[in-house]
């Protein structure tokens, strides 16, 4: 209902999202080993630069990826 997207890119273990002009990038997950073994890290910037370089990456990707959301 607010819009997002939500894209899989086989092989690609970081996350990467653009709130409006915020970019986190990351590779958290939300597994039991994420939260009991693994170290976890993520960057939020709103450096305009950084936001709009994680903006191409997504727009690349994306049409190389699999929609995981309606596109409604």
């Amino acid at each position: 209902k607010g819009g997002a997207e939500i894209f899989s890119f086989t092989n690609l273990h970081a996350k990467v999202y653009v709130f409006g002009g915020t970019a986190v990038i990351g590779s958290s997950n939300t597994s039991k080993s994420s939260t009991d073994t693994l170290l976890e890290a993520a960057v939020i910037t709103d450096e305009p630069s950084l936001t709009s370089a994680a903006r191409r990456l997504i727009g690349k990707l994306r049409l190389k990826s699999q929609r995981l959301t309606d596109p409604r």
